[in-house]
């Protein structure tokens, strides 16, 4: 799961009662409702045979489940796991399914396991804790067949276990169903946070992944079919609705509402994460937890128009056909109609002489090549969608996996290569992901501008050239003004990185977008832009801002929702951010956004000490930040322990070796500390990595000069002058002429 952040204070209290030694009863835990706007999937059955019957017993009618006899998989005949003191142990007390295991202050305890979470190949347990809560389990039965490695228990982190106490332990916030899992395992979920007691009250209409979590809402429907009116019409998940459909819940993405209900646009309910790092290989392909609709979307198929249901039985969950006749359905001699114009005629795919492997064999099946797996949670091996062309050379590149070297493992790129070219020809086609690599930003913005190209490579693009300064007005106004609203939103956001006065105009459109997650992009961008610059549009700025704002205090227990809660505070002036962003770090002290700007405030408003704990929490549990590394030394040698401030900045260059306001502070420390050489090599090494900084430049020139070295100091006061030049710069310049100058000892003419 990612790391979010949220929740109160009161959190901290009720999971203290974890060392209690008996299964809570859970009896506060989540449950049905009675929904006027849903029907029973029962009543669907009826007018629906067929679909109901390939229903039963697919995923997505076994998502979630009572723990009973029938639905528990895992070995509870009294099996224990690990070793002592950390040992845990299944059994059961009567119709109880019980675990004794750490909680969470480390201690043995007992807990009531109430739901199953999924079927194959692994079933996860959700365990009862106070407050309505339901926690996902850390180890979990492996399903699959004994000859297959299965029928076990096991950890999902056997590598780096969280500790106990720890927001990541499975008693922490990031492992709390109610708002991690339970809008995509069950139908029509209302999460029913209080945020000041803050405890849950969750109900479903449909505990599993029913009917009308893709088809809506049927109460209605139920009424005309039986004839007491109502409404005939529901979600149609054909073309691109089916990405509206499916997508909420096969993405990786940021929630828009709290509660969200089936149908409409996908972007008035979610925001997909774009395919960049570190969710993604630098080339779009997958590499964290991301799931399906990111690669898809990237892909010639989905450009082509082919929807999930081409290649996926939406009841059954399963594939249409089996192995390469799923594929051969379009590539192969009879393409349906649709889609025949697209493809190339006379082209024998399943044959050795395109897949040049034995025939039958895993190696000649075409997922093999061009979907290749990514394992999740230790044994779930998850298809890459983006039906992409190996590149073992472009791959190996930028770092990323292909499928060529990761079966010949004993073979390299070259060879592999060598050999793609024998079989097709040099010149082969590059993969759409390529762009996210492109070194040019005119090539990128040219991309971002181009309707033909697959939207939400397009996105990406934006959102690359927003984070790198690189997003020009043209490209934005272009992109703002999109078609789709994927380009809107990240154009939007590129574009808040632009001076107010460019910025503004091009955002103001955004404000009154159809699209739910285009109007909470532009208001955000604009959130902090005081009323007389946005005239007439304040007033709308506000009124979508308060959508905003309503959204997150609905989502209070989630960690980006407190986060968001507390910079919307910092931008509106109004509010109290630091709570906001305390009661973020209370429940994940090493959530690092939060705990860089509240020390940030701190040390603003004249406190440092206090805010050097927020920061060694946060470090502790990021060490590899270098952003963490840079704040404390910057932190300590304000509090005059230069010395002390010396590693962290050292270890911050190493970390983030391309930020240039490191090797300023650097050279700062060390020259504070009398290391003349080395403040002298940070200063140039920073000049190297952004030499038009004119911090740098500045640094430099006094560095020299206070050495009384006017001479070493002159080609940086010329090169401060060209590249930023203004009336200091040239003052600046001329008075290190002149010093130059008087340094100079006349000719000797008995000498020359």
């Amino acid at each position: 799961m990612g790391r979010w952040i949220g929740v109160a204070c009161r959190v901290a209290a009720c999971l203290l009662a974890l060392a209690c030694q008996d299964a809570p009863p859970g009896s506060d835990g989540p449950r049905a409702r009675i929904d006027p706007a849903y029907a029973r999937d029962s009543a669907c059955a009826g007018c629906h045979p067929d679909a109901a019957a390939a229903f039963r017993g697919s995923h997505h009618d076994l998502a979630m489940q009572p723990a009973t006899a029938e639905t528990v998989l895992g070995d509870f005949s009294d099996a224990r796991f690990g070793d002592d003191p950390g040992r845990t142990r299944f059994f059961r007390r009567g119709d109880r399914f019980l675990v004794q295991t750490p909680g969470r202050d480390g201690r043995q305890a007992l807990f009531e396991v109430t739901h199953v979470f999924g079927v194959d190949p692994l079933q996860q347990l959700l365990v009862a804790l106070p407050g309505g809560r339901l926690q996902a389990f850390p180890i979990a039965w492996d399903t699959r067949p004994r000859a297959a490695g299965g029928q076990r228990w096991f950890t999902l982190a056997p590598d780096d276990p969280p500790p106990p106490g720890d927001p990541f332990h499975w008693t922490g916030v990031y492992q709390t169903w109610n708002h991690q899992c339970a809008s995509c395992h069950s139908t029509a979920v209302v999460r029913g946070f209080d945020e000041a007691a803050s405890t849950y009250a969750t109900t479903w209409a449909e505990i599993d992944v029913g009917c009308q979590a893709c088809h809506g809402a049927g109460a209605a429907h139920v009424k005309w079919a039986e004839g007491a009116g109502g409404r005939r019409d529901l979600a149609p998940l054909t073309g691109a609705n089916q990405i509206d459909a499916c997508g909420p819940c096969h993405a990786r993405r940021a929630a828009l509402v709290a509660d969200a209900v089936p149908g409409g646009p996908l972007l008035d309910r979610v925001l997909p994460a774009t395919p960049v790092p570190p969710l993604y290989h630098a080339d779009g392909q997958i590499r964290a937890e991301v799931y399906v609709l990111g690669s898809f979307l990237q892909s010639r198929m989905a450009a082509a128009g082919v929807t999930c249901t081409d290649c996926h039985d939406p009841h059954r969950g399963s594939l249409r056909r089996p192995g390469n006749r799923l594929c051969l359905g379009c590539h192969g001699a009879s393409p349906p109609a649709a889609f025949a114009p697209r493809l190339p005629a006379g082209r024998a795919y399943d044959t050795p002489v395109h897949h040049h492997h034995a025939v039958g064999s895993e190696a000649a099946q075409c997922v093999t090549c061009h979907m290749p797996t990514a394992v999740y949670m230790g044994i779930d091996a998850r298809r890459d969608h983006s039906f992409r062309i190996p590149d073992p050379a472009g791959t190996a590149r930028i770092g990323a996996p292909d499928p060529c070297t990761t079966c010949h493992a004993d073979r390299g790129a070259p060879w592999a290569a060598a050999a793609l070219a024998r079989w097709f020809g040099p010149e082969r086609r590059r993969n759409p992901g390529a762009i996210l690599t492109a070194p040019d930003p005119e090539t990128a913005r040219a991309y971002a501008r181009d309707p033909a190209k697959p939207a939400i490579l397009r996105a990406a693009v934006l959102d690359r050239l927003g984070r790198t300064g690189r997003a020009d007005p043209a490209t934005v106004a272009a992109a703002a003004a999109d078609a789709d609203p994927w380009v809107r939103v990240l154009a939007l956001r590129a574009g808040g990185g632009l001076p107010p006065n460019e910025r503004i105009p091009l955002l103001r459109a955004g404000l009154d977008d159809p699209i739910r997650a285009v109007r909470l992009e532009a208001s955000r961008a604009l959130a902090a832009v005081p009323d007389a610059m946005l005239g007439g549009d304040a007033a709308l700025r506000d009124t979508v801002l308060d959508e905003f704002e309503a959204m997150l205090r609905a989502s209070a227990d989630t960690p980006s929702a407190q986060y968001e809660r507390a910079q919307l505070a910092e931008q509106r002036g109004h509010g109290d951010p630091d709570a906001l962003y305390r009661a973020t770090l209370l429940l994940d002290p090493g959530f690092e956004p939060a705990a860089r700007r509240l020390a940030h405030r701190l040390a603003e408003r004249g406190e440092p000490a206090k805010a050097e704990p927020l920061l060694r929490r946060a470090l502790d549990a990021n060490p590899e930040s270098g952003l963490l590394h840079y704040d404390l030394g910057l932190l300590v040698a304000e509090l005059g322990r230069t010395r002390e401030a010396l590693p962290l900045l050292d270890r911050a260059v190493a970390l983030q070796p391309a930020n240039p306001r490191i090797y300023f502070n650097l050279g700062l420390v060390l020259e504070q500390l009398g290391q003349s050489e080395r403040a002298e090599a940070a200063f140039a090494a920073g000049i190297r990595v952004a030499p038009a900084q004119p911090d740098l430049l500045y640094a430099m020139i006094a560095f020299q000069m206070n050495r009384g070295e006017a001479a070493r100091a002159l080609p940086y006061a010329e090169h401060l002058d060209r590249v930023a030049a203004t009336p200091e710069s040239a003052a600046l310049l001329g008075r290190v002429r002149a010093a130059a100058a008087a340094a100079t000892p006349p000719a000797d003419p008995d000498q020359l």
